[in-house]
């Protein structure tokens, strides 16, 4: 779909390929921290519930991220797109 964007705003030679990293965090708290932050409209929605809802969220978050295990690091793999275009000239 990105190509397809791209291609129909004009651009030349469009390609999209996936990215791909591995996001480090130290404990659960490190990855629940920036939904708290509101610094984006990703992390602005967790700030506005009550703080009941809030802690209902973050126990399933945290059930679905690390299960039963400790508070101990982890990794999860995180993708984005990359697209890439071509302004033709004149």
């Amino acid at each position: 779909a990105l190509v397809e964007l791209w291609s129909s705003g004009g651009l030349r030679d469009v390609y999209a390929a996936p990215l791909r990293i591995a996001m480090e965090f130290e404990s659960f708290e490190d990855y629940w921290a920036p939904f708290l932050s509101g610094a984006s409209p990703t992390t602005s929605y967790a700030p506005t519930l009550s703080e009941e809802t809030r802690e209902a969220v973050k126990a399933r978050l945290r059930y679905k991220v690390v299960r039963h295990g400790s508070d101990r690091g982890f990794k999860l793999n995180a993708r984005a797109w990359a697209v890439r275009g071509v302004v033709p000239p004149g």
